[in-house]
């Protein structure tokens, strides 16, 4: 599209109105776009995509550029992003900030990083993988404008966001977001270990042990680190037995039992001959 110095922005927002209001006799669903931005058109691309008023924008692919104008990351906006080995270093340090940031907030990103491609790899380099990657990039992109896609960004938005607080480290946005999962999954092993995981971080390690008991209880096969953390909150609590007990269980995990020795929190029990058998310690 025909856009201006200092004002792309301001054009590109004037053609997705265009498109709505002539959506019919272009016979386009206007409400159902991929942003594409390469190079310096990045830096009004990767916003305008990212702004949530956006909605017509269902996903964006963004070649060799990155904007330091992006000030909250879409969670529900899938992007393909194609970084150029051979570009400048700034740029791709730029690149690299924004992949770092999509993963904190566990956004739907497919990221590749081509080695020896050239800035503007789609137009100069001649190759195989220069035309592997376009025909990528025009599957990502037929494949985000399907309905059945859509809907499953939109039904894991939850389960997403709650994983990102927990890489994050925000354990009272993951509690919140595992309350709520929990209430509607009240079935799902995983979320109650998940659940179980934010609550013992949070010193509430009563309430922690019987999300574990819970997991266990529906059939989660993740034992060892379920009966790790499970001991980990009965030694918070003060009882020694219960922690032995789900120590045991991890007799033939070596690598769960490996840590046993290394962590403080076991520091009580560590001269009892079921603990030392279990830490294979002499």
């Amino acid at each position: 599209f025909d856009s201006h110095e200092g004002g792309v922005t301001e054009d590109a927002e004037a053609l997705i109105h265009y498109l709505q209001q002539h959506a019919a006799e272009l016979h386009l669903d206007a409400g159902n776009m991929v942003l594409w931005a390469c190079s310096a058109n990045v830096k009004a691309g990767l916003p305008l995509a990212m702004d949530p008023r956006q909605t017509a924008i269902k996903a964006a692919v963004i070649y060799y550029g990155w904007s330091s104008d992006v000030k909250e990351i879409r969670a529900d906006l899938p992007v393909l992003m194609v970084r150029a080995g051979l570009d400048g270093a700034g740029l791709n340090h730029g690149i690299d900030q924004f992949v770092s940031r999509a993963s904190a907030v566990n956004s739907p990103l497919t990221f590749i990083a081509i080695p020896a491609a050239h800035h503007g790899f789609d137009v100069v380099d001649d190759t195989e993988t220069s035309r592997t990657v376009i025909a990528r990039t025009l599957e990502f992109m037929k494949t985000q404008l399907q309905a059945s896609t859509q809907r499953e960004v939109r039904a894991g938005a939850v389960d997403a966001a709650a994983a990102a607080a927990a890489y994050r480290e925000d354990w009272n946005a993951a509690l919140k977001a595992y309350e709520a999962l929990v209430s509607i999954r009240p079935g799902d092993s995983e979320v109650h270990r998940n659940y179980g995981n934010a609550l013992l971080k949070l010193d509430r390690p009563r309430a922690a042990l019987a999300e574990y008991e819970r997991a266990l209880q529906l059939g989660n096969t993740n034992t060892g680190w379920i009966s790790y953390s499970a001991a980990t909150a009965s030694m918070k609590l003060g009882d020694t037995e219960g922690a032995l007990r789900w120590i045991e269980k991890l007799k033939n995990i070596p690598p769960m039992r490996r840590g046993l020795n290394s962590d403080p929190v076991f520091g009580p029990v560590k001269d009892s001959p079921r603990f030392r058998a279990v830490a294979d310690l002499p």
